[in-house]
């Protein structure tokens, strides 16, 4: 299992948002297992998910995909997009 951490500003949430649950299978056709949005309390448009993958190279993919650049874009995602990819131990 690996977990993926991307932190991103979006210019309106539910916007973004609506985009977000609309890639459902296409998360999980690339699986990915899981995944839960969370907001800063401070900056309610900076948000991050934390998305689960059977594999590390599954996570990677993910991150890497035409599908979710143009799925970020449409949805309204500013600026730099980080993403961590994170091995689980236990």
């Amino acid at each position: 299992m690996a977990t993926m951490i991307v932190r991103f500003e979006v210019e309106d949430f539910d916007r973004w948002k609506t985009g977000f649950d609309g890639m459902g299978d296409a998360r999980r056709e690339h699986g990915i297992l899981e995944a839960s949005v969370h907001r800063n309390v401070a900056e309610p448009d900076t948000i991050v998910t934390i998305l689960r993958a059977k594999t590390l190279r599954d996570a990677q993919a993910w991150g890497n995909s035409d599908a979710l650049r143009e799925a970020m874009s449409r949805a309204g995602a500013n600026g730099v997009v980080e993403i961590e990819y994170l091995e689980d131990v236990a």
